[in-house]
């Protein structure tokens, strides 16, 4: 078990919160017993392994609801190949540095709402502004840490951007499938960097971005329920 003090959420969300992630070996005697030390902050974020349901259905009877699965993909890119069915498509995404004005529309877009999967949007605790700030927060936070924002484009038309661990397509773009390029493009930039794999985290939320992830050949290397509570 392991128990964040996630002090960046009084930031983004105005709430003080603890990260409580369990595996597969914590004894549910003990989460019981710690139960009043979680009670100590306001949100509760709870992460429990898919096997552990005995852990999911006690912090069900003290309040906690479930708000999604959180998923890791993974591409081996010493092995990977991009399937041909694909190619006609990603063949024509590229990807480049931004300049200062195509930064800034990077943090118009994530205020309009480009993000609209996660469990903060989707809890009705908080506001999709709250939601959307928490996005730009951790982007200036990446710029700040030495990341470079880059625009992602299609046929040269500039559709999205990816900063940091931070990903997705323009307002203008949703529903096209050009969330294909965005994804595509990371494990581009992975394999022109000499990374041997390319991991991301997803929301069981995002449907459509599960199934790009699957015709791109990425994998499910971790999953585990999410569990919120509001004290």
């Amino acid at each position: 078990m392991k128990i964040i003090d996630a002090v960046w959420e009084k930031r983004n969300l105005g709430v003080s919160c603890y990260e409580i992630l369990f595996d597969s070996q914590d004894a549910l005697e003990e989460i019981k017993d710690l139960w009043g030390k979680f009670e100590e902050r306001e949100y509760l974020v709870f992460k429990i392994p898919t096997k552990r349901v005995d852990i999911v259905d006690f912090l069900q009877c003290k309040g906690c609801k479930f708000i999604e699965v959180a998923m890791v993909f993974e591409a081996d890119l010493r092995h990977w190949t991009l399937p041909e069915k694909l190619k006609p498509i990603c063949e024509k995404c590229t990807y480049a540095p931004m300049n200062e004005d195509e930064l800034a529309v990077v943090f118009e877009e994530i205020a309009k709402g480009i993000f609209k999967t996660d469990r903060v949007y989707l809890d009705p605790y908080f506001t999709h502004e709250q939601a959307a700030q928490r996005y730009i927060n951790w982007s200036k936070d990446a710029l700040k840490n030495g990341s470079i924002p880059y625009k992602l484009m299609y046929q040269d038309e500039i559709i999205g951007f990816s900063l940091g661990e931070l990903g997705g397509v323009y307002s203008q773009f949703e529903g096209t499938g050009m969330g294909l390029c965005v994804q595509f493009l990371a494990i581009k930039r992975a394999m022109d960097n000499g990374e041997k794999f390319c991991r991301g985290n997803y929301s069981s939320n995002n449907t459509e971005m599960l199934k790009i992830l699957s015709a791109l050949n990425k994998k499910v290397v971790d999953m585990r329920y999410v569990l919120v509570k509001h004290n």
